[in-house]
């Protein structure tokens, strides 16, 4: 059950399953579009409850109910139970606001009990003013790719927001 971990505030967040430095986009050059900026980033203690999410390759997503950064960090080790992202907020919006969450793997995540696989995930959310989340927790060994990590925030096809996060094997050399 990976999770992609989507917004809505931090009160009522949702992680879908599932960085380099932080490089925030340029948005807010279109009248109406907000800009974003990454509130924090890193390793998470995550509250949450599964939901049927069928578009992800695990087929499931987390409603999160709760979250505390436990290290901030851009270096993740690859093990099952291990929750990482990023909190962000948008500028310039005092409304809910349509945005896109997208996580850009190292490599093919693939299922093996479905067959279902994706190198990209993306999922639609509608989020609130103030802190959002985004972010994955390692469910399954299958889900444990080392390397570069992106996860993106999307607004009307624009980059809004990209941050990079390096997996690696606990033991390995980094």
């Amino acid at each position: 059950m990976a999770k992609i971990v989507a917004a809505a505030a931090v009160s009522a967040l949702l992680m879908f399953s599932g960085l380099f430095p932080v490089r925030a986009a340029v948005a807010g050059d279109a009248v109406g579009e907000p800009s974003a900026r990454i509130v924090e980033f890193g390793v998470y203690d995550v509250v949450s409850s599964p939901v049927d999410q069928s578009g992800a390759v695990s087929g499931t997503a987390n409603a999160v109910r709760g979250l505390r950064l436990l290290q901030g960090t851009d270096r993740v080790p690859a093990r099952v139970g291990v929750n990482f992202g990023m909190r962000f907020q948008l500028i310039g919006s005092a409304a809910a606001y349509p945005i896109e969450t997208r996580v850009v793997y190292p490599k093919a995540m693939v299922n093996p009990e479905t067959g279902r696989s994706a190198t990209v995930e993306t999922f639609g959310a509608e989020i609130k003013p103030g802190p959002n989340y985004h972010g994955f927790t390692f469910e399954h060994e299958w889900e444990l790719l080392p390397g570069v990590w992106r996860f993106q925030i999307y607004s009307r096809g624009r980059l809004l927001l990209e941050k990079a996060f390096t997996v690696y094997r606990p033991g390995d050399q980094v």
